[in-house]
């Protein structure tokens, strides 16, 4: 019993990793119809970039809400930049695209950041606690409250609000969205923007859990994608 509650926990904690990585795939794929295969490197980035920030002195929470930013700024220009400039390929040709902007955001990294683990401090005292005959990180209880955050944040935005609307607009019938005066383009660079901020969000919250380095995108992205496949995408 004991073994089976500690591999609960461990699995419900991993599971949130997964979920999290699925979220920012179903995100982009709600409006543009793309699979990124590149969502796994925005949460590689997410830990490299946090720990960059903490070796230069720079306050914790602070680094967490810059490394926010240049996330979210690499996927809004990853958008802009190469999904856009390919409108009206196929699926295929997008797919292919992103794992090649993939592959070269793992190349940039290796450059910069080496190619052994790095180490990022946890959000809070990370000694276990004990519950029942379970040992539980407190990092591990931040990653399954982060995605239960992410969860209840996108389905209030989603369902609750006017950009909400204007995403599944731009999902149903993009002509019919645009005749209504809803721009397709803003909403698919802000669908990659918010996605960018889900992954770099997994990357945080992951980083002091599994040690981030710079090709363990790949793996969790094929992950991710396939909990995104199994939860409906």
């Amino acid at each position: 019993m004991s073994e089976f509650l500690q591999f609960s926990v461990t699995g419900l904690t991993i599971g949130s990793i997964y979920a999290i990585v699925a979220l920012g795939f179903v995100t982009i794929y709600s409006v543009t119809k793309v699979i990124n295969l590149a969502q796994g490197e925005f949460v590689m980035l997410g830990g490299m970039i946090m720990f960059s920030f903490l070796g230069i002195g720079l306050n914790y929470w602070l680094s967490f809400l810059f490394t926010l930013f240049v996330v979210m700024a690499l996927a809004w220009v990853m958008e802009a930049g190469i999904i856009r400039r390919a409108k009206g390929a196929d699926p295929l040709s997008l797919i292919i695209l992103t794992i090649g902007t993939a592959i070269f955001l793992r190349g940039i990294a290796s450059v910069i950041w080496g190619k052994g683990q790095v180490r990022v401090p946890a959000f809070t005292s990370n000694d276990p606690i004990q519950v029942g005959s379970a040992s539980i990180t407190p990092q591990s209880l931040w990653v399954v409250l982060i995605m239960l955050f992410i969860v209840i944040f996108l389905y209030i935005l989603i369902d609750k609000t006017m950009i909400g609307k204007a995403f599944q607009a731009c999902s149903v019938n993009p002509a019919a969205a645009r005749l209504m005066g809803i721009s397709p383009t803003k909403m698919s660079s802000f669908s990659f923007t918010l996605s960018g901020g889900l992954g770099a969000l997994a990357g945080l919250a992951v980083a002091p859990v599994l040690f981030p380095s710079y090709d363990m995108g790949m793996l969790l992205g094929l992950k991710g994608f396939s909990a995104a496949i199994f939860g409906g995408l």
